[in-house]
């Protein structure tokens, strides 16, 4: 018990008000403020106020109004215990699973109390062995079912869901509702005796059940001062004349638990109880950290002789030269008081025994495991409720100390991301070498690292001395994972099995999966029916080989269901009275992917679905044949619907009667056509991998892309680098030292980048290279062709339009990083001792990642392409300022990613359609082109590329061969020989050297610069990577080798590549010139939507005949708004080729820079604006204008995107893009785009990018 200082005169104020009302109705109005959320952080002050009503008399029949109600909670003694609230850090409502059905509990201010009590649940009642105390089982269960089910109770009443949203507003007035609402409160937690029996009765529990938590009147006893965390979190039952009320709504989960640990005493089996608790939260923690790659590893931990029962430990996977070390601690109930249940856990002895575990651990693993070189210390602890602190010395290890629970939790917030706690961990560390961090949780610490972008930096304005962390953070944390994870219990598919599902895809679709072992089993759930629906795989073992297949089907008509709710409902509600669930089973009737053992197996009149229906069961077995592959090898979803025709008619049958209309023969088509029409709406996919061999994923890791935390990991060495060596200061840097600084952050990463390097062992090295961007080049090759997927299925929201973008720049970054080390590794490759491994992958990655970005920016510098602030700010750190370069090309990004997501239909539907003919003069001038530039025709390089990707498919997941089995190989095709392939082979490899960052051979440094476009030293360039060891070999990855393909044609077509031969400059001009004029008709064909305006593209004469008169040049397009009596002159220019700050700058060259031999395009365009304007009276003829109204000329510059630099200001001409042209006005806004000067991309200065 906690007793807080209020003064004795508003006590006694507070009592006497009390005292005026009914005790039990103004009782149970403050108990059902506390079910309210908006009071979740006000709880204190209510749980107060209970115990004072509940101790007091009071005679009075006076029923509180919400205006009394709200003056009482207003009340000065209240007032003055407000500072003892905290933000709240829990999830308000969860649901417990328990005989009978899942219940609704509110774990209030015990945020770890849902958990603490499954761990207590788990080994009474699922333990492979019986709890030796059947009497303790029998008794504990009456307790546990009967309180689970009065919560369950009060929450139904008071209309508590799930997980409600909270509005921190702690330390703020009482929230009091209206009158038909606080009637409705009080009637959730107060019962007449009668009713109380009644309840119990109908569980089928006697009429004590619950006298545990049911406080005494000897137990109410008056206090001087108001009372905390006292008698009501223990009995928060109150008994009051002829009632009960439940005082205390959010202690019964802490009371429960306190009444089964006293029972355990006085039973005497409290040991194996806190043992049983261990055991089952140890369990807990081993498949949490499975969530984050971190697998449990078989090997024998050293012996611990002494080792206590409620001490667990053991290794688990981190990475090649790493190990967790996990130990848990849970309490062993020694000295639990439960008249003081949050009270302080003594550990005598303990902090010793750990220190000396961990030197006898930590010498063990550097003895027996010497490719360990890092222990990674997860330290866990998990009272019942009380305090506990522990202490630790020996080896300095990295460590992450924080209770089982808050673990599991940021397990299930960081799914599937390796190495995530042991970066945090670092980032920690290093941040405590400058500053001291406030004692706190670590899920407070945790949320302010994840929310701060990876880093305890708040601010670039100071470098943290000292950190404190707002309280509320770990509550924010963990509300959001549970509206992830949307835990809950439901009846099995099974019979007599209730199980805990958690939700499978995102918030807003009602479909889940198991919980425990998620992913393991192939059972999906579709909630928010009449009836339940579980989709699950075969009732016999399922085929290994066939569970991706398996797990398709099964998603995929779970899917389908949700989507047709409506229609099935009507047989799903007259089901309800004979089962209590509908099961779907999933048959694939084949064995692996012998095509001509199936072919034997299914004739061809064998349905490719059916789907029987069986009434006794309440089960429907959905059975595919072999066929059904080919039905669904398709750019729409019409092998779907053929599915989805039967599963209907199945259930269908399902009812007694006639009450689908939906379903009926006559509109079933029609009920399909409206959920499922024929289209991109899909989400079973049979995509041929040898058709698109990015997608083949066999063998690859888990994709991984350029973490933020590395990145920022180099944030501080860099501006060190700059205070220490360089002496700058706070404040804004020399503009004329900009382009260096720029220059020297790159070398300083680059000097690391080799140094790390250059210790690696080369065993294997570029192998794993290769197959990590080989994983980078699938997810991003299947997260664009499924964009437009997605999009049919779930719709195009501006947040997945924002997620699609963020991800098609983080594969892009990571694909550009990987390449250059890719190309680093190969060209010198290392000669340390060093294995590689994930945390090393990604240490490089991210130099990779900063060589590339700040290389581009002084390419952005250097080519005078815009402008770029730098400062050395008060964080210590060098930070840019955005400019409009940075500004327009996130713009760019967005809107990239937007026409991504709008041509993912057409791109889609392109992996199934035939290649365009291409007319024979078009190719005969590429073949001889090509042979020009390469020496050997497109056709013979792209079939020299389709021979790898072959081999690849052959053997996943890359290729190691030696040189001369490679050549001979593909020398065995038709129309090739030995020297054939050495010759053509030879523009494909990328080969070691001396120097990489002088190639020689006729190469320039340029040529490997990561961030330069068409390059001739680059591995999209030269996908075949060059391996001298014992011999030469050649290493590729198919997927890669696909994308060189696409890079191929990109570069000959693209309008991109710096050709040497003439034959291949006038392709590239000519196709340079056709994709121009294509943008030249867009510009016109928007403008042609208006009638008012008239328009001519392309325009090379004015007048007719022999009178007709020429301008100096095409003019891309006329336009003439009579009604404004204006003529406009556009000159259209595509700058889609310029995507790199190098080729920007030669393209703006081109545009607005004029030489003594040649004159610039604006300088051009100028002339024929001044060439019309001389003949306008020939203009007003030709196109029949009104001589006698004045006509004006006006011009402009039209670009496909917003132009990336400020150097346009100064052309003379107004500059805007195709996207500024305006549909909701009459003339499309010409009038004012071509008379306003350009403006570029307008941006804060008072903000910093790091």
């Amino acid at each position: 018990m906690c007793a807080t200082q209020s003064p004795i005169n508003e006590l006694a104020s507070l009592d006497a008000v009390i005292s005026g009302f009914d005790r039990a109705d103004l009782l149970s109005a403050v108990a059902g403020l506390q079910l309210l959320p908006i009071n979740a952080e006000r709880v204190v002050r209510l749980e107060a106020l209970a115990h004072r009503i509940a101790c007091l008399q009071s005679t009075r029949s006076r029923r509180v109004a919400p205006h009394s109600l709200r003056g009482l909670c207003d009340s000065p003694a209240l007032a003055a215990i407000a500072d003892a609230e905290d933000p709240f850090d829990s999830v308000f409502c969860e649901e417990v699973s328990f005989h009978g059905g899942s219940y609704r509990v509110l774990p209030g201010l015990n945020e770890h109390a849902t958990f603490i009590l499954k761990r207590i649940l788990e080994p009474l009642y699922f333990h492979r062995d019986d709890f030796p105390d059947h009497e303790y089982v029998r008794l504990a269960t009456r307790l546990i079912h009967g309180t689970l089910a009065l919560s369950e109770r009060i929450c139904d009443v008071a209309g508590i869901v799930r997980n409600p949203p909270i509005e921190s507003r702690f330390q703020e007035p009482i929230v009091v509702p209206d009158g038909t609402t606080l009637a409705r409160l009080k009637n959730a937690v107060r019962f007449s005796r009668a009713a109380f029996h009644l309840f119990l009765e109908r569980l089928h529990l006697p009429l004590d059940s619950l006298q545990p938590i049911i406080a005494t009147v000897a137990e109410l006893q008056l206090d001087t001062q108001l009372q905390i965390s006292g008698l009501l979190s223990r009995k928060p039952l109150v008994a009051v004349g002829s009632d009960i009320v439940v005082a205390s709504p959010t202690e019964l989960l802490p009371a429960l638990r306190n009444a089964l640990i006293g029972l355990a005493q006085d039973r005497g089996v409290a040991e194996e109880l806190a043992s049983r608790f261990g055991s089952a939260t140890w369990q807990a923690v081993v498949e949490h950290l499975g969530y984050v790659k971190c697998d449990a590893i078989p090997a024998q931990v050293p012996v611990w002789a002494d080792r206590p029962r409620y001490v667990h430990d053991g290794f688990f996977d981190l990475d090649t030269d790493k190990i967790i070390y996990c130990l848990s601690v849970t309490d062993s109930l020694e000295g639990y008081d439960r008249l003081h249940p949050f009270s302080l856990w003594h550990t005598p002895g303990l902090d010793e025994a750990l220190t000396a575990r961990l030197e006898a651990v930590a010498d063990y693993i550097y003895t027996h495991q010497p490719q360990i070189n890092e222990i990674f210390l997860i330290l866990l602890t998990q009272s019942v409720g009380r305090y506990v602190g522990i202490g630790i010395g020996g080896p300095d290890l990295t460590s992450f100390l924080l209770p089982a629970s808050d673990l599991c939790t940021l397990c299930l917030l960081e799914g599937g991301k390796e190495l995530v706690f042991w970066k945090f961990a670092i980032v920690r560390d290093e941040t405590r070498k400058q500053a001291s961090i406030a004692p706190s949780g670590a899920i407070d610490e945790y949320e302010f690292y994840r929310k701060n972008r990876y880093t305890f930096y708040a601010s670039d304005d100071y470098r943290p001395t000292k950190i404190w962390f707002v309280p509320g953070g770990a509550g924010v944390l963990r509300r959001d994972v549970f509206r992830e994870r949307d835990w809950h219990g439901v009846r099995s598919y099974e019979a007599n099995r209730l199980v805990e599902v958690t939700r499978f895809t995102s918030p807003d679709v009602p479909v889940y999966s198991l919980s425990e072992n998620i992913g393991s089993e192939l059972a999906l759930l579709v909630e928010g029916l009449p009836l339940p629906v579980w989709i699950t795989g075969p009732e016999t073992p399922m085929p290994r080989d066939q569970r991706r297949v398996y797990g398709e089907f099964v998603d995929a008509i779970a899917y389908w269901l949700w989507q047709f709710s409506q229609a099935i409902a009507p047989v799903l509600q007259d089901m309800q009275g004979r089962f209590t669930i509908l099961r779907i089973i999933v048959d694939l009737n084949w064995t692996g992917d012998d095509l001509e053992e199936v072919a034997i197996q299914t004739g061809p009149a064998q349905p490719l679905v059916t789907a029987e229906a069986n009434t006794e069961r309440g089960a429907i077995t959905v059975r595919f044949e072999k066929g059904i592959e080919d039905a669904l090898a398709t750019a729409d979803n019409a092998g779907e619907r053929l599915f989805l025709r039967e599963i209907l008619l199945a259930i269908r049958s399902m009812s007694r009667h006639d009450v689908a209309r939906a379903l009926r023969d006559h509109e079933l088509s029609h009920t399909i056509d409206a959920f499922a029409p024929l289209g991109l709406k899909k989400k079973v996919f049979f995509l041929s991998a040898g058709n698109m061999p990015q997608l083949d994923g066999r063998g690859l890791p888990h994709g991984r892309t350029v973490q933020e935390v590395d990145k920022n990991l180099l944030l501080d060495p860099i501006g060190d680098h700059f205070r220490r060596d360089q002496h700058f200061v706070t404040g804004a840097i020399d503009p004329d030292r900009v382009s260096a600084v720029i220059n020297e952050i790159v070398d300083f990463c680059y000097q690391e980048f080799i140094s790390m390097v250059a210790s690696l062992s080369p065993d294997g090295l570029l192998e794993e290279l290769v197959l990590r961007h080989e994983s980078n080049v699938s997810g991003a090759f299947k997260a664009k062709l499924l964009a437009a997927t997605r999009i049919a299925c779930f719709g195009q929201s501006p947040e997945f339009l924002k997620d699609f973008s963020e991800g098609l720049s983080q594969h892009s970054e990571a694909a550009v990083a990987g390449r250059f080390l890719i190309e680093y590794v190969t060209a010198t490759p290392p000669k340390g001792l060093r294995p590689m491994s994930l945390s090393m992958y990604d240490a490089l990655l991210a130099r990779a990642a900063i060589i590339t970005t700040y290389g581009m920016l002084s390419d952005i510098v250097h080519f005078q392409i815009a402008r770029v602030d730098v400062d050395m700010l008060g964080a210590g750190r060098l930070g840019f300022r955005p400019d409009q370069y940075r500004a327009a090309m996130r713009d760019y990004r967005l809107r990239f990613a937007a026409t991504q997501a709008s041509e993912s239909a057409a791109r889609f539907r392109r992996q199934w359609q035939d290649a365009a003919p291409v007319d024979n003069e078009w190719r005969t001038e590429v073949e001889t082109a090509t042979e020009a530039e390469f020496g050997f025709p497109l056709s013979k390089l792209v079939e020299l590329l389709s021979f790898a990707i072959e081999l690849g498919l052959y053997h996943p997941p890359i290729v190691r061969m030696r040189y001369e089995d490679v050549v001979a190989n593909f020398a065995a095709r038709e129309d090739w020989n030995q020297q054939m392939v050495e010759d053509a082979i030879e523009m494909f490899l990328y080969r070691p050297r001396a120097n990489f960052l002088k190639p020689g051979n006729g190469y320039r440094g340029e040529d490997v610069y990561p961030w330069r476009y068409g390059r001739r030293l680059s591995y999209l360039r030269r996908p075949f990577l060059v391996q001298e060891q014992d011999g030469t070999w050649i290493v590729w990855g198919h997927r890669h080798v696909k994308e060189a393909h696409h890079y191929l044609l990109q570069t000959c077509f693209g309008g991109r590549m710096q050709a040497s031969s003439n034959a291949m400059k006038v392709l590239v001009s000519r196709y340079a010139n056709r994709e121009g004029e294509e943008f030249n008709d867009e510009v016109a064909d928007r403008l042609e939507v208006k009638p008012k305006l008239w328009v001519r593209r392309r325009l090379k004469k004015i007048g007719r005949g022999t009178t007709a008169i020429l301008p100096p040049g095409d003019i891309d397009v006329l336009v003439i708004d009579v009604s404004r009596t204006s003529i406009y002159t556009l000159e259209c220019k595509n700058l889609a080729f310029a995507r790199t700050p190098f080729e920007l700058a030669a393209e703006l060259r081109a545009l607005t820079e004029s030489t003594e031999h040649s004159r610039s395009l604006i300088a051009k365009h100028q002339r024929r604006v001044v060439w019309l304007k001389e003949h306008l009276d020939r203009v007003i003829e030709w196109a029949n204008l009104d001589p006698s109204k004045t006509w004006s000329v006006h011009s402009a510059v039209v670009v496909d995107e917003h132009a990336m630099s400020p150097k346009l200001q100064d052309v003379g001409e107004p500059v805007f893009s195709i996207e500024d042209l305006r549909a909701d006005q009459d003339d499309f806004g010409l009038s004012v785009l071509c008379t306003s000067t350009y403006v570029p991309y307008s941006t804060n200065t008072a903000d910093h990018e790091d």
